[in-house]
């Protein structure tokens, strides 16, 4: 059974199912008037999860940062006087926001490398001498520093990194009285240079800086735009110094994403910004005999109907949401036309910003590697959009990262995004063989497919867990996971009740047959069938878990001498323990609160086969036994045919397999 759990994982992060803040958003980025083929439909996803054994509560109202500011620091002298010449490299790169500084505003440094330099330290020059900055460090791989100037004098400054009084890499900055014109033309913009080590290596700084949350702690934000609007987050914040990312601004940009749409708006954001190419293809959906096949391309080159820079900008996000889906992410491996590639299972190819596409519809964007220490095992943390347009986060586990599925009808699993360079003033893809031929990228590779599911999740284990994990702490961590996937469906479940709530006498259509994974509408935002086929997976793999000790105790770090089967006891006496200690809670129609443990969640493993219709009371959602105390209280019922259409699709559910469209 843990094998067939495994695989069927796709279905247990599906997309219809509603998400970790308040209800939805009443608009969307507005939609293009221009001809562009239609949203082929794919599966949506779930909202943030929770890290907590107690019953679920709301993410904070503002998330907590770790990349924290260093006291101020002034290097011992100056090492801009003592080199002779004042330049980046390949593999150490500077840039400086805004792109036109200006003396009321603030002038952000921020240094990317390939490499950690130990010591090193961001560095400033303006008219008046050396300025002392407070840093920020984080990354690995790749690394970055950075630092803020506010109130810059006007003039030439040089910026950079050193160390020990020696200059690393440094570039000139020019401080002006005002910001001054951008500038318009007849395309959406105009790309000034091709992706390369440097903005690579930038964008994955700025996705891990933007998204920065501690470990174990239940985050999310609503909408997209809540995190870009967040001045210590965001390194690009007004960059083009248009208010495109204030509040108070009529003009500040809406980023509303579902899971497909968030690498693409956060890729076509970071390009714009910098005036690097982008591009995205149209791409036929999948069938269960294949693969999604991208038969159409457009750039930022496209002819632009709005006269005003930001109002393009929103007209290309438009665009993008109307033709993007997470099929575009699972097309053939082999396939030159489409936008992302498979990569290399190593650090520095699943970086910040890389995407994992699972092979039911769910798409998420690596966000942080948490490195295992003795203390602590390490952690890898994606962040994914919902159908209600909110952010959360989901550290990387089998319950969330589906994988194993026929790479024939959608290749599933990690990959980048398609390097766009110019060649003779043109936009050009690169193919395959060109970025595995590239010094930039060199990271093109079938090895995931090679591998198989069992492979392919040992071989990230061993990257995020080097050391192996003792078979308490292997445990701890999967136990963790199952009740984060169980607390954010306390949150769906009453999502969906208070919709209901708001709208009396509405009954929420139920789509038939496997569209129920994959609707629009009432029914994506507040129905469960993915969520909770994800939970009865998980209960099988915590189930089974003690049973995987005995069977396979090299994956473990047993006590010295422990025979498999006596560690293998202990976990399930952990089991017993934990399950019946950890409570979650969910309200009832009367606003009562019921508490249950998760031992208790387990065992209505056949309840939840048929709980998913956000039509039917919070008890009944739970699985509260008929004619039971926990039950006498629900006042609400999906209507008969819908509940008779569960029925019929309850084998899905048993089998702990998603259907596959046809």
């Amino acid at each position: 059974m843990v094998k067939a759990a495994v695989l069927a994982l796709g279905c247990l992060v599906g997309c219809a199912s509603a998400s970790d803040a308040e209800p939805p958003p009443a608009r969307r980025p507005a939609r293009s008037t221009a001809a562009t083929p239609s949203k082929a439909q794919g599966a949506r996803q779930t909202e943030p999860a929770t890290d907590t054994s107690r019953p679920a509560q709301p993410p904070p109202a503002t998330v907590p940062r770790t990349i924290g500011l260093s006291e101020p620091r002034r290097p011992g002298g100056d090492p801009f006087a003592a080199s002779r010449q004042c330049r980046d490299s390949r593999s150490v790169a500077v840039f400086v926001s805004p792109r036109r500084p200006t003396v009321t505003g603030q002038m952000r440094i921020v240094v990317v490398a390939d490499e950690e330099i130990d010591g090193a330290t961001v560095v400033a020059k303006g008219p008046g001498g050396i300025v002392e900055l407070r840093q920020e460090h984080w990354g690995g791989p790749p690394w970055a520093w950075a630092a803020t100037v506010t109130s810059p004098t006007e003039g030439e400054w040089s910026v950079g990194l050193s160390r020990d009084a020696e200059l690393v890499a440094c570039r000139r900055a020019r401080v002006r009285k005002r910001t001054g014109w951008l500038g318009t033309g007849t395309t959406i913009w105009e790309a000034e240079r091709g992706w390369d080590r440097g903005t690579e290596n930038l964008y994955s700084a700025w996705i891990e800086h933007l998204f920065d949350a501690p470990p174990r702690v239940r985050v999310g934000w609503r909408p997209l735009h809540e995190v870009t609007r967040d001045r210590e987050r965001n390194l690009l914040y007004d960059h083009l110094g248009l208010g495109e990312d204030d509040a108070a601004s009529a003009g500040a940009l809406v980023l509303e994403a579902d899971c497909a749409d968030v690498p693409y708006f956060l890729r076509a954001y970071f390009a714009w910004k910098l005036r690097l190419p982008f591009q995205w293809s149209h791409c036929e959906a999948e069938s269960a005999w294949r693969a999604p096949v991208c038969d159409q391309r457009f750039d930022n080159g496209l002819e632009r109907t709005s006269r005003q820079e930001l109002g393009a900008f929103q007209e290309l996000l438009g665009r993008l949401a109307e033709t993007v889906h997470s099929g575009n992410m699972r097309a053939l491996p082999t396939d030159d036309a489409a936008d992302f590639y498979p990569v290399a299972l190593n650090r520095q190819s699943i970086r910040p910003g890389t995407v994992f596409a699972d092979p039911y519809g769910h798409v998420l964007v690596v966000a942080r590697w948490i490195p295992q220490t003795p203390a602590e095992s390490g952690l890898l943390y994606a962040i994914d959009g919902n159908p209600d347009r909110s952010m959360g986060r989901k550290r990387f586990w089998r319950g969330a990262f589906p994988f194993g599925a026929p790479v024939w009808s959608g290749a599933a699993g990690f990959k980048a995004f398609r390097p766009i360079v110019k060649r003779d003033g043109e936009l050009v893809a690169l193919t395959n063989r060109e970025v595995n031929v590239s010094r930039t990228y060199g990271n093109y590779s079938h090895e995931q497919y090679r591998l198989g599911a069992d492979g392919f999740y040992a071989r990230v284990e061993e990257l995020i867990n080097p050391e192996r994990l003792t078979a308490e702490r292997a445990f701890d961590e999967t136990f963790d996971a199952l009740v984060e996937l169980v607390q954010a469906r306390v949150r769906s479940v009453e999502l969906g009740a208070r919709w209901i709530a708001e709208h009396p006498g509405t009954v929420i259509e139920m789509p038939e047959g496997p569209e129920i994974f994959e609707s629009t509408g009432p029914w994506e935002d507040y129905s469960t069938p993915a969520r909770d086929l994800a939970m009865l997976g998980a209960f099988d793999l915590i189930e089974e878990f003690a049973t995987g000790v005995a069977e396979r105790p090299g994956h473990y770090a047993l006590v010295a001498g422990e025979a498999p089967r006596a560690a293998a006891a202990r976990i399930a006496e952990r089991l017993a323990r934990r399950a019946a200690e950890t409570l979650i809670a969910y309200r009832r129609s009367d606003g009562s609160e019921q508490s249950l443990t998760i031992r208790e969640v387990m065992d209505r493993a056949a309840a939840f086969e048929a709980a998913y219709d956000p039509n039917d009371c919070n008890e009944l959602r739970w699985g509260a036994p008929p004619g039971s105390p926990e039950a006498s209280t629900c006042n609400r019922h999906a209507p008969a045919a819908q509940t008779e259409r569960m029925q019929t699709y309850r084998g899905w559910f048993e089998r702990r397999s998603r259907p596959r469209r046809i």
